[in-house]
């Protein structure tokens, strides 16, 4: 056999059909006396993740028409399974019906798995279904396949497939079910994903990571936070060491719970288990602290994490300036915005929101930064707002009504009375009793159409 792959070998990196015949020939009258010589060729080739020269010797095969058979084309599909080329892996299933050759349940669950890995969920099923039909049984990989196909939220699919392979008699593997759990946790449906984990350990299968992982974010996402961290704490009993994506999902369900400091205390043990912080469980615990109003702590995280590897994202940023605003540090809003861009890091309109929050006090500035959002982006009636409010509570109600007008113009009318509010209270402080008394009437005929409109919406 290593004779065989010398040979394909020498032929050059990327042999033409006529290159590889000619190496070919002193051992093509081999094969044809014995099959299997060419089946563990195309085998070792596949192990080598050469797909491309599996599908150009089994052309050469049917060139000097020596046969080709089931085992051939099985390999040759699991060659284009591992690499991940679904279409290759079609074109050989094709070849085999155009050579009437049949497909067993090998070459089907290695289809299936190449279209699995390459996100093909609705072509995995139906090669499950196609195989069903041809009275061919699946096995365990099959069915393994075909539920990870699932995971990008068909749940539904993914517990009916685990139900079809119970009543086949099949076993049942941590493998197959963490990928029924996945799809669960893709939808947000913790009742079934923890109902799996149930039925692992009443099939006397032990759980892993990654099933607990799924099954906490499942009902982290459904705001089951207790729930989510009962099943992170239930590890240990198991004997579990939690990895970094058990810690990611205790993480996230103590920031939907607010419940900051079981997050930073997960966060700290995350070394002591041999599990690295990322940007996900950094942000969390951000979003947890930033939830309870624990903002110097979130500038800790915040510097810790600059510390380390990790490369932010918008959320990121957009999280630490949320709790920048709130501290009125309009100096360090400024800088962090400047840091986004550098650190290749795209700015949206929440970010700029944030940033001009902070500028309280400082009402040219916050303009200014007004105008650089609108310059990328249409901003809404909240940032407007937002806007409106720092000019107001500067006593700035000429530029405030200035930027109100526009925004009723440009945008519409505001989601909240805020504007309208700190407007009034400015131009009462400073004596302006005419204009406040106009935008009490603006404000009168605003909400009269608004409720207008939600009336007739509501009619039809």
């Amino acid at each position: 056999m290593n004779q065989d792959i010398n040979l394909i070998l020498s032929a050059g990196a990327q042999p033409t059909k006529d290159a590889l015949l000619t190496v070919l020939e002193p051992i093509m009258s081999e094969w044809s006396v014995h099959p299997r010589y060419a089946t563990a060729t195309l085998n070792e080739l596949s192990k080598r993740k050469r797909s491309d020269l599996v599908e150009l010797v089994l052309e050469c095969m049917e060139a000097r028409q020596v046969e080709t058979n089931v085992f051939h084309y099985s390999v040759a599909i699991t060659a284009s399974e591992k690499a991940a080329d679904w279409p290759l892996a079609l074109h050989f299933l094709y070849q085999m019906h155009l050579l009437k050759i049949q497909a067993n349940e090998y070459s089907y669950s290695a289809a299936i798995s190449a279209s699995e890995k390459c996100g093909e969920w609705t072509l995995a099923l139906s090669l499950f279904t196609e195989m069903r039909s041809k009275k061919l049984a699946p096995n365990e990989v099959t069915y393994g396949a075909s539920i990870s196909s699932c995971a990008v939220g068909h749940w539904t699919i993914a517990l009916n497939l685990l139900s079809q392979l119970m009543q086949d008699s099949l076993q049942l593997n941590i493998i197959t079910v963490s990928a029924a759990i996945t799809a669960c946790e893709k939808a947000s449906q913790w009742q079934p994903a923890v109902d799996l984990l149930s039925l692992l350990e009443a099939k006397r299968v032990s759980p892993d990571c990654i099933s607990f992982s799924s099954a906490i974010s499942a009902c982290e996402k459904r705001g089951c936070w207790e729930l989510a961290l009962s099943l992170f704490h239930s590890m240990k009993g198991r004997f579990l060491v939690p990895d970094a994506g058990a810690f990611n999902a205790g993480i996230s369900a103590c920031a939907s719970g607010g419940q900051w400091k079981i997050a930073c205390d997960l966060l700290g043990r995350m070394g002591e288990a041999k599990a690295a912080p990322d940007l996900i469980s950094c942000s969390a615990a951000i979003r947890a602290c930033d939830k309870c109003e624990k903002w110097a702590l979130v500038l800790q995280l915040f510097e810790d994490s600059c510390l380390s590897s990790i490369r932010p994202d918008t959320v990121f940023f957009n999280s630490i300036l949320h709790s920048v605003e709130k501290m009125g540090h309009w100096e360090l809003a400024l800088a962090l915005l400047q840091q986004m861009p550098s650190s290749s890091v795209e700015v949206n309109e929440l970010t700029y929101r944030a940033a001009i929050g902070a500028c309280l006090g400082h009402w040219q500035l916050a303009i200014a930064l007004c105008q650089e959002m609108c310059e990328f982006t249409s901003p809404t009636a909240i940032s407007m707002s937002t806007v409106v409010l720092v000019c107001a509570k500067q006593g700035q109600w000429q530029a405030a009504v200035q930027l109100l007008k526009q925004m009723l113009t440009d945008i519409g009318f505001p989601e909240g009375p805020s504007a309208f509010d700190a407007l009034i209270d400015a131009c009462d402080r400073v004596g302006s009793c005419a204009a406040a008394a106009k935008l009490m009437d603006r404000w009168s005929r605003e909400v009269t159409s608004l409720s207008k409109r939600m009336h007739s919406l509501e009619r039809s």
